[in-house]
């Protein structure tokens, strides 16, 4: 029974089932519904991308594991450039140490200095309060005898 007017399909030939030939979602940036890209291509560009990556890649984890997508002398240039902010790394941590102990010094130092100022000044502050009590003492109770002293205690004691 054949007819004419009847249409059938039946898929794609070699397509598997739930594969499908177009990424429906975004891939690397594009916003969904421009269009997607084949799943061949789509793996492609993430490799050429991940090349670039390494080939800035500063990560020595991320290098080794990519190790085979690299030339001999990209990997050298990675090992090396590596190694050297390694180095610098380790320069910058020891002058850190260098600055970090004369801060120490200098803070010990202020704080030595600031205890003997302070010392100092309250030691002044406290000879200036004791020559301004005696020198008002002096200044009014100068007329003051014993007797006006054993008058006025006498006063208090009835």
């Amino acid at each position: 029974m054949y007819d004419e007017n009847y249409l059938a399909h039946y898929g794609i030939l070699g397509q598997k089932w739930g594969v499908r030939r177009f990424q429906p979602y975004s891939v690397r940036g594009r916003k969904s519904g421009e269009g997607g890209k084949e799943v061949g291509e789509a793996k492609k560009r993430s490799k050429t991308l991940a090349r670039e990556d390494i080939l800035k890649s500063t990560d020595p984890n991320q290098i080794y594991k990519y190790r085979d997508q690299l030339s001999d002398k990209e990997l050298r240039e990675r090992v090396n450039r590596i190694q050297t902010e390694q180095q610098l790394k380790d320069l910058m941590q020891k002058n850190q140490k260098k600055q970090d102990i004369g801060t120490k010094a200098t803070k010990d130092i202020m704080s030595r200095v600031g205890k003997m100022a302070a010392a100092a000044i309250s030691i002044a502050l406290f000879n200036y309060g004791k020559n301004k009590v005696i020198s008002m003492w002096n200044t009014e109770f100068a007329e003051v005898t014993v007797d006006d002293i054993k008058n006025f205690a006498a006063f208090f004691r009835s």
